[in-house]
């Protein structure tokens, strides 16, 4: 699937499992201290497999229903990269789409159906993604911004849960261990959408 995207879309991109339990893992890259942005970026050149175990961002882990909701560690996280008070920091994080349910593992670029794919891709792309969208369904992305979570709830939780493509322009930390350049965008499309598209 990443492939016919690639084809159509010219940028690398990243197709997205989540296990209700653990896959086989044959091949696949599981490195020990990862966080998910990282996990994306080693994903284009190999498979990989992320889970509660191997998973160290507490953002991530908070995303995938893997901590407790606004636990200290979270906070003070989160709180020295957005320079915010509490408030608004509860505020921002009660928006970012997280599972209730957690999932078993995630699974990058790994040969199971993919739930969904990820780029980090140009505004030209974006714009081209964006016209077909339009001319199949009639009518505009809807659009939600945050400063936070950027790859990891903007994009992988939001496209999964709300079946909708979502866009960020990143967060602090995923810019940084996901290397998107200053010219790119993420994008996640759902399953469902794939005909759509490609």
């Amino acid at each position: 699937m990443n492939r016919r995207f690639s084809e159509r879309f010219s940028s690398q991109w990243v197709t997205v499992k989540f296990y209700k339990k653990e896959p086989r893992m044959d091949g696949t890259a599981r490195p020990e201290h990862i966080r998910f942005c990282e996990a994306v970026r080693l994903a284009v050149t190999q498979p990989v497999i992320v889970s509660k175990e191997n998973l160290s961002c507490e953002s991530a882990r908070y995303v995938f229903g893997w901590k407790e909701e606004f636990d200290n560690r979270l906070l003070d996280s989160c709180r020295d990269k957005c320079r915010v008070n509490d408030t608004v920091l509860q505020s921002l994080l009660s928006d970012v789409p997280r599972f209730k349910t957690p999932v078993s593992h995630i699974g990058l670029n790994t040969d199971d159906e993919p739930d969904m794919v990820m780029s980090c891709i140009t505004p030209q792309e974006m714009m081209k993604i964006i016209k077909v969208y339009n001319n199949h369904n009639g009518e505009n992305v809807k659009v939600s911004l945050n400063s936070m979570m950027g790859l990891c709830g903007n994009i992988a939780a939001k496209s999964f849960l709300q079946e909708t493509i979502s866009i960020s322009f990143g967060c602090l930390d995923s810019r940084k261990f996901a290397e998107i350049g200053r010219d790119r965008l993420a994008v996640g499309i759902p399953r469902k959408l794939f005909r759509v598209l490609v």
